[in-house]
């Protein structure tokens, strides 16, 4: 193989580790007055513990929290906010309702820093992580008391 060969075929190996990092995925902020964090599943096989929230609002940013934590929820790709402040659900990619008081529950992480993710790339509305981190199979859940 030649010099030129094995170069493109080295940097083509490094683009495609680089895409399946999580600090290359997206989160984004959902809704216009009530908002969610939607992140993208990792890649890495991280974030496979469950999580656990009770949802409400945060009234001051418009926010979806964990009651329990007061900390934001960032549910999984695919999850939809709709309604206003007065009446909003969450709205997950199976098409089940959640709203405020529901217990639900995915892999992810609790108490999740949302490591590979530079600070200055996060959505800053809902306040700076720790987030409750929900990134697969939201669902209704309980908690333990």
């Amino acid at each position: 193989m030649s010099r030129h060969a094995a170069a493109a075929v080295l940097a083509g190996l490094v683009a495609a580790v680089g895409a399946g990092c999580s600090g290359t995925q997206e989160v984004e902020l959902l809704g216009d007055d009530v908002h969610i964090l939607v992140m993208p599943e990792p890649r890495d096989g991280t974030n496979e513990m469950l999580s656990v929230a009770t949802l409400g609002l945060d009234e001051q940013t418009g926010c979806v929290i964990d009651v329990e934590t007061g900390r934001p929820v960032a549910f999984p790709e695919g999850t939809l906010v709709d309604g206003d402040r007065e009446s909003w659900k969450v709205v997950s990619s199976t098409r089940q309702e959640f709203t405020d008081g529901d217990v639900v529950q995915g892999g992810g992480d609790h108490n999740s820093d949302v490591g590979g993710h530079a600070p200055e790339d996060l959505p800053s509305t809902c306040g700076p992580p720790p987030w409750n981190v929900i990134v697969t199979e939201l669902g209704p859940g309980t908690r333990v008391p």
